[in-house]
């Protein structure tokens, strides 16, 4: 059985043999690749798109002409559009559009051909007809009085007859962007069209008009040198949006020459004040210096260009570029100004991102990859007025920020008179007390002079003894000399020294024997600095010893020497210039924000003990150098000091010899020793009494507690005590400072041990103690220890 028949086969040959035949008479002689179908224009509708019915050939080289484009082999070539839109990007080609129009209506009709983007250099439009094609032309090459149909956009009037079909040929030339729609209406839809738009743009401009008039006010009442910027920015970018819509050449310039003068105005003026605009508002030239550069080079490189390439199109490319670049690096600039704590940017920032996302937008749309819609084809219209908004609201905001900032300069400068009042009413008790001792002292003085010249020559421990009531002497003296420099009036004995020797000192003196660390860190290349180096020392001994008490456990101090030149206005009370800033940090427990403003003030302390004049003299030591001293804190965080001395004007610095530690606060203290080491004892006892101090010795806790109480009872209590940890055979010191603080809370103990591992030694302030001195230990740091001691 056969699968096919004889007579089904014949049919399926005469089939395949037919495919064959039509098949090559397709190849043999084929059509146009694109048929071009004609679009359909009825009394049904009044406006079509035309893009989808266009086909378009790219001319590289500009040479043909409309004989050419229209031949059938050239015809041939012509592509089919995709899109309604036609955007073919920047390109220097001309481009030959076509399309067929059908009037299926009963009537003979005009109609308008619109191009939606005036800014085409030049566009041609050919009609077909019996004798030829008809040339109409239109473009910013025809003046505006010159052009046939009078609109902001392109227009070619046409007239087709009922139920006749008409073929047109569009040439355009530009060397910008191509990108336009075209469409066909009709006259009352053309109408409508333009009563929708110019509503649309009036709002626009309108908008524009009122944010410049309204910050031209306020610009009158401040005198900020930004609104004036920003105005002028506005300015001519509503002049560069006048162009891009043809309001521009419609109702300004009206022709070829004034479009490009207006264009090349509008360029240099838009980028210059944007850029000015930035500058000013970002204060870049104290937030970010290379941006200020950066930004004053683009506006040099605005005008040369803009001046050298005085034509409309090279002109307009470049305006992209630089609407697209110059914005970008404005908006870096406010980033990195906004970390640096300017907070006036945050709504210059959100602005300009609406801003740059609405021009980048309309670039992409330009060059061709964002499709062309109403969206895209208005972004700039629509960001630059919420743009606008949000720059006058940072402006506004601007002044309530400088309002605050004036306030704030108020209040502190306020206070500093205040704190200046206080040390004032300070500094005259010290001056009189001062002349009062001074006038006890000299007698006092003289009669111990005459003393030591009636005593026998060969009496050596009575020279001995007479030498150290002179020394005494010289000690009070120098008391004195301090009192009558904190006092108003008084002379610094101000010369070169160098501070970074000083500060190295003072770091490796005033920590001896703590459980802090410091690290001095002094910069290469350092100013040369004029300073009382005796007052500055206990400046800086005060500020190193707080920084060592706020650390219980131990800790990192760090201390630096920098140069900084300060802007005007930086500091209020420091003048702009050179100065030398000293940074004194540590990590310890911080001071609250209810007692900072109050840290300088004299008699104010947060200690359980002390006067709360250290740092009000660090204060006024620093104040008459000419300084300034100020400080941040953070709870549980650490605190830094921050001292700005003024550079001296002589590059020599002076190098002194290492300065002696300070042991005068130790004369006439009331110190009582426990410890049941008699060797100990009589040595300790022996070197305080030898550098004044009243001593009284305690072998155990008992005897220690019952000469403390009889001691409150007098009118000389002890402003010490040092205690030993372990006592043979009696109360140790643990228990002694338990009992001694019941009985006077303010009780001021030092623990001493040899047992340096124990816990009390390292946290001896959650025994009671107010320090720490393990054995051994030399001259020196019983000293130092018993000084800064005393001093908290």
């Amino acid at each position: 059985m056969y699968i096919f028949h004889q007579e089904n086969f014949k049919k399926i040959y005469l089939i395949f043999l037919s495919f064959i035949i039509l098949s090559s008479i397709m190849l043999l002689n084929p059509k146009p690749v694109s048929a071009l179908a004609p679009m359909i224009l009825t009394d049904k509708q009044d406006s079509y798109q035309l893009g989808l019915s266009m086909e378009y050939l790219e001319d590289k080289d500009k040479k043909w002409t409309i004989e050419d484009v229209s031949s059938d082999e050239m015809g041939r070539q012509f592509k089919k559009m995709s899109s309604n839109n036609l955007n073919f990007g920047y390109t220097k080609s001309a481009y030959w559009l076509k399309f067929k129009l059908k009037n299926d209506s009963k009537l003979t009709r005009n109609w308008f051909i619109e191009i939606d983007y005036p800014a085409i250099e030049s566009i041609d439009l050919f009609i077909s007809g019996e004798n030829g094609f008809v040339r109409k032309r239109n473009g910013v090459i025809v003046p505006y009085s010159e052009r046939e149909f009078k609109n902001r956009t392109l227009i070619f009037p046409i007239k087709i007859n009922s139920n006749s079909e008409i073929i047109y040929y569009i040439k355009c030339l530009t060397f910008s962007s191509m990108n336009f729609s075209a469409k066909i209406l009709t006259e009352s839809a053309l109408r409508v069209e333009n009563i929708n738009e110019t509503l649309f743009y009036g709002i626009f401009f309108g908008f524009n008009i009122v944010m410049i008039i309204y910050n031209l006010f306020i610009y009158l009442s401040v005198r900020d040198k930004s609104y004036i910027y920003y105005i002028l920015y506005q300015f001519f970018w509503g002049s560069h949006m006048l162009t891009l819509t043809g309001f521009g050449m419609m109702y300004i310039w009206g022709n070829l020459d004034q479009l490009l003068l207006a264009t090349y105005i509008n360029s240099f003026g838009l980028f210059s004040f944007i850029i000015l605009f930035a500058k000013s508002f970002l204060k870049l030239n104290v937030y970010s210096k290379l941006h200020d550069k950066l930004l004053t080079l683009l506006i040099i490189l605005a005008f040369i260009i803009s001046s050298s390439t005085y034509i409309y199109t090279l002109n307009m490319r470049f305006e992209s570029i630089f609407l697209l670049f110059i914005p970008i690096i404005i908006f870096s600039a406010a980033i990195v100004t906004y970390k640096k704590g300017y907070k006036a940017v945050r709504f210059f920032l959100l602005g300009w991102s609406i801003h740059l996302a609405a021009i980048i937008t309309f670039i992409l749309r330009l060059i061709g990859i964002f499709p062309s819609n109403f969206i895209t084809n208005n972004i700039q219209y629509i960001g630059s007025a919420i743009e606008m908004t949000l720059l006058s609201l940072a402006l506004a905001d601007r002044i309530n920020i400088m309002k605050s900032e004036n306030a704030e300069l108020k209040l502190k400068a306020e206070s500093e008179i205040s704190k200046f009042h206080k040390l004032e009413s300070l500094a005259m008790l010290a001056g009189g007390m001062a002349h009062d001792l001074n006038n006890i002292l000299t007698g006092l003085f003289m009669k111990v002079q005459v003393l030591t010249s009636l005593i026998n020559k060969d009496s050596d421990k009575a020279a001995g003894y007479m030498y150290d009531f002179n020394n005494i002497f010289n000690l009070a003296k120098n008391i004195i000399n301090r009192l009558q420099t904190f006092s108003k009036g008084d002379a610094l004995y101000i010369k070169q020294e160098s501070i970074s020797k000083l500060l190295s000192e003072a770091g490796n003196i005033v920590l001896t024997g703590s459980n802090s660390q410091c690290e001095v860190v002094i910069l290469e290349g350092l100013w040369p600095v004029e300073f009382d180096k005796t007052q500055l020392n206990q400046v800086i001994t005060n500020l190193l010893i707080n920084a060592d008490q706020a650390m219980p456990y131990g800790g990192k101090i760090e201390v630096t020497a920098e140069n900084i030149i300060l802007a005007e206005n930086m500091i209020p009370s420091l003048a702009k210039g050179k100065y030398i800033k000293i940074t004194i940090r540590d990590n310890g427990i911080g001071i609250s924000k209810e007692n900072i403003d109050k840290i300088f003030d004299p008699f104010f302390t947060t200690k359980p003990t002390g006067q709360g004049l250290g740092l009000a003299m660090s204060y006024s030591i620093i104040k008459k150098h000419k300084g300034h001293i100020e400080v941040k804190s953070e709870l549980s965080k650490g605190t830094s000091f921050y001292i700005y001395l003024p550079v001296s004007e002589s590059t020599k610095v002076v190098d002194e010899k290492t300065s002696i530690l300070d042991e005068r606060q130790l004369v006439g203290k009331n110190i009582l020793i426990m410890d049941d080491n008699e060797t100990l004892l009589e040595g300790i006892s022996t070197i305080l009494s030898d550098k004044g101090c009243i001593v009284d010795q305690a072998r155990n806790g008992d005897e220690a507690i019952t000469l403390y109480k009889k001691a409150l009872t007098t009118e000389e209590p002890y402003d010490i005590l040092i205690i030993d940890v372990t006592i043979s055979g009696g109360m140790g010191g643990i228990t002694a400072i338990k009992l001694l603080r019941e009985i006077d809370p303010m009780v001021r103990a030092i623990v001493s041990s040899g047992y340096s591992q124990i816990p009390v030694m390292h946290n001896f302030r959650q025994y009671g103690f107010v320090s720490a001195l393990p054995k051994p230990y030399t001259i020196e740091e019983l000293c130092f220890v018993l000084g800064k001691s005393l001093e908290s």
